[in-house]
């Protein structure tokens, strides 16, 4: 019998055991933590990335991270900044990333100087291709030659939400003070720097708008929609191509006689500060746009203390002699969390294999948390 308990009991626990962690919630591996300006600089194409504290980029000869090729990763920044990051690469795609295919949420980048001759330039990225950008931020200043914008060169089908820019924008041709060009979606989302525009290769204006310079459903038709957001900066370009929130809103029909419509719903401009009364350039019309509850708005209406029609009260706040404001996002984790009731079951079990989960952070969740 004593023969009998020992093997029933080798063969019994190992079962236990497999059971118990087959109904367990998969732990992935903890994100890769960046506490300085060189990890950031080293930053790989694809895997999961997290600021582990504020970081001070002044003298660092900085390119955008994966400057030959896209970043289709993740970067938490935690809430925390990147602060006088520069970066003159006097190239396409200028920016913290060139083309960001992947996700960026809860970043700030402060005090930027993103400057050069090229086109597409932005804080954030050069181009937002397909990815996300969420909770974020950025201060500083932005030039380039051609589609530049205080977030965003170039939205090509991503999608930026509560977020928001107050850098400076200058372009010689094209300019926006999120993005200029915007063939993807923002929402609930704002910018607040000035924004100035030259004129193109051939002399003639180009397009200058307080949140956006040209909204698009653009070759991709997967965009060209913009709600919830507004813009306060102060616009300078050539008559006719100048916005209060877009330089130009332009929708368009494809093969069989398809509308893909440039979209602005809920959205605002400050005809005090921005200097402009009407909504979009002049030059061209705006066709197959859908456009609802959109208005231009004086700085004592934006700043009542009570939220523009339309705004969601869960994501934005009203102050009496300010702008409306985002509410904070909350952080996502930057460990792997396990619940409590997980926790202690691993706590209680007695692991024999050294290694076992070898490479992985945990930390018990409270239930407070």
């Amino acid at each position: 019998m004593k023969w009998f308990s020992a093997r029933a009991t080798s063969a019994i626990v190992p079962l236990l055991l497999l059971f118990t962690f087959s109904n367990m919630p998969y732990a992935e591996a903890a994100p890769i933590v960046i506490n300085t300006v060189a990890e950031l600089q080293a930053m790989n194409s694809v895997g999961d990335y997290v600021l582990g504290r504020d970081i001070d980029a002044a003298g660092f000869n900085f390119i955008p991270i994966q400057a030959r090729d896209s970043f289709d990763g993740t970067l938490n920044g935690n809430n925390y900044t990147i602060s006088n990051l520069t970066i003159s690469w006097s190239t396409y795609l200028d920016g913290l990333f060139n083309d960001l295919r992947g996700s960026v949420t809860n970043l700030g980048i402060v005090n930027a100087n993103i400057g050069g001759d090229g086109d597409f330039a932005g804080t954030v990225a050069g181009v937002l291709d397909g990815g996300t950008i969420k909770n974020s931020y950025s201060t500083g200043s932005v030039s380039g030659h051609a589609f530049v914008g205080g977030l965003v060169g170039w939205n090509a089908g991503g999608q930026i939400s509560q977020s928001h820019s107050s850098a400076s924008v200058s372009g010689n041709a094209y300019s926006g003070g999120l993005v200029e060009m915007n063939e993807g979606s923002i929402m609930q989302s704002y910018a607040m720097g000035s924004v100035t525009g030259g004129v193109d290769y051939e002399g003639a204006g180009t397009f200058v708008g307080g949140l956006v310079g040209a909204n698009d459903p653009g070759v991709t038709m997967r965009g060209g929609s913009i709600s919830q957001s507004y813009a306060t900066g102060a616009l300078t370009g050539t008559s006719g191509y100048v916005g209060g929130l877009t330089g130009q809103n332009y929708g368009w029909t494809g093969l069989g006689g398809n509308a893909y419509l440039a979209s602005i719903t809920n959205s605002y401009w400050d005809t005090s500060t921005t200097g402009r009364s009407n909504r979009t350039g002049t030059v061209y019309p705006e066709v197959y746009t859908n456009i609802s509850g959109t208005q231009g708005l004086t700085t004592s209406q934006l700043k009542s203390g009570t939220l523009p029609a339309g705004f969601d009260p869960t994501i934005w706040s009203a102050t009496p002699g300010q702008y409306p404001q985002l509410r904070l996002s909350a952080t996502e984790p930057s460990t792997t969390e396990l619940s409590a009731t997980t926790a202690a079951i691993l706590s209680n079990l007695d692991f024999k294999q050294p290694g076992l989960f070898s490479g992985k952070r945990y930390r018990a969740r409270r239930s407070s948390e």
